[in-house]
């Protein structure tokens, strides 16, 4: 799996830091104790498509968050954006949720809400939502608050949100 270059990903280069993208976490065993070894107070997760295991949720005193691309629980999954740009919503945004062992469905910590452009491209989209993403991760971490709220997952229009693939294009 080829990993996109995130700005985070490009700063921390630019900065020296040690970077870890591991394909694998499940039964990561050096990945584990590398990780118990920094013994981070916050682990934070962008686009990654990767259940962490309890043993890695359990690492950082903070907890592990997670920066998903839809207004959780709308959209868990892999591909928020898009399937919010063709299912024709007209409002989507960004959730901050602590992570655990299940995808996309940990207690909302924060969520900021964005209206959808009539023609809005999923790239214009994604541009938008990640720049949101940036501002409020920034704001969530400057607060270092416990103050979250369970996700309803009874509320109707929920979907999941899979991989895009070409039979799901239009004719």
């Amino acid at each position: 799996m080829k990993f996109a270059e995130s700005d985070v990903k490009k700063f921390a280069v630019e900065k020296n830091f040690k970077i870890y993208q591991p394909e694998k976490v499940k039964e990561n065993l050096e990945f584990i104790e590398e990780l118990k070894q920094i013994n981070p107070d916050l682990i934070c997760v962008v686009a990654y498509g990767k259940i962490l295991p309890k043993e890695i949720l359990n690492i950082p005193k903070l907890g592990c968050i997670n920066l998903h691309a839809s207004l959780l629980p709308r959209y868990r999954g892999a591909a928020p954006i898009q399937w919010a740009v063709l299912n024709g919503d007209k409002e989507t945004g960004v959730s901050t949720i602590y992570m655990n062992e299940k995808m996309d469905e940990g207690d909302i910590i924060f969520q900021e809400k964005t209206a959808i452009g009539e023609y809005e491209t999923t790239g214009e989209l994604w541009d938008r939502l990640s720049k949101i993403r940036r501002r409020s991760t920034c704001k969530n971490c400057a607060r270092n608050t416990k103050r979250n709220s369970p996700q309803n997952s009874t509320r109707k229009g929920l979907y999941n949100s899979p991989d895009v693939r070409k039979e799901h294009g239009k004719d």
